[in-house]
């Protein structure tokens, strides 16, 4: 091809095509950064408001459970453990606010299910009745008429009136394993008593072990 119809279709000679692009030059060295807009959503703050047992990890960007230590999604809120969780501080955090009123019968206290164990959930025990090896300290009230009723008027499972009725609250077992533990569970209830005209001493004052366990017969 001659020289001639080369520089023809060229670029530099063809009128149509677009100018070249030239890079821009490099900023000196020192030079301060040309400052960038801001995000939307800052990063590492939570999107909505958080539950007082959630958390926010800015690290990760995302919510944890305090309860359970873990990333919060669906499949976590649902399973048993964080439900069971879940309810226990619930629970307690009612008990802090409310505290832990007394059921009304003298021998039902509510009772933390993990001795102990302050996040443990309360369930109503029935303190007379003692519950055998694997729970020595009564037994669990799983309905409103198996542990009911009176020493005037007993009523309830039969196992339970033969208690109500052999037992009273004078006797030293009742006052030990009944009177005073229910108050363990229910501080309220000394003070109650004290301001009521109660001696003091009644309330402090144990039985020799010799004479609590000279009652026997419990369900």
């Amino acid at each position: 091809m001659s020289k001639k119809s080369a520089n023809k279709f060229s670029p530099a000679s063809s009128s149509s095509a677009p100018a070249p692009q030239t890079a821009p030059a490099p900023a000196p060295q020192g030079a301060a950064a040309a400052p960038q807009a801001a995000p939307a959503v800052l990063v590492g703050t939570p999107p909505v408001q958080l539950e007082p047992w959630q958390a926010w990890d800015s690290e990760w960007g995302m919510a944890r459970c305090t309860l359970c230590n873990k990333v919060i999604d669906t499949y976590h809120l649902k399973t048993e453990p964080h439900i069971k969780r879940l309810e226990a501080w619930q629970q307690a955090r009612d008990r802090e606010e409310a505290g832990n009123p007394a059921p009304p019968l003298p021998h039902i206290a509510m009772v933390p299910w993990t001795e102990g164990d302050p996040l443990s959930c309360l369930y109503r025990m029935c303190l007379l009745c003692t519950g055998g090896k694997k729970e020595k300290r009564g037994t669990w009230v799983n309905d409103d008429s198996s542990h009911s009723g009176t020493h005037e008027n007993p009523s309830g499972s039969k196992d339970h009136q033969k208690n109500l009725r052999n037992c009273l609250p004078t006797d030293p077992w009742y006052v030990e394993n009944v009177t005073m533990a229910r108050m363990r569970y229910h501080p309220e209830l000394a003070s109650q008593q004290v301001s009521g005209g109660s001696s003091s001493s009644s309330l402090t004052a144990l039985p020799s072990p010799s004479a609590a366990s000279s009652f026997h017969g419990f369900a």
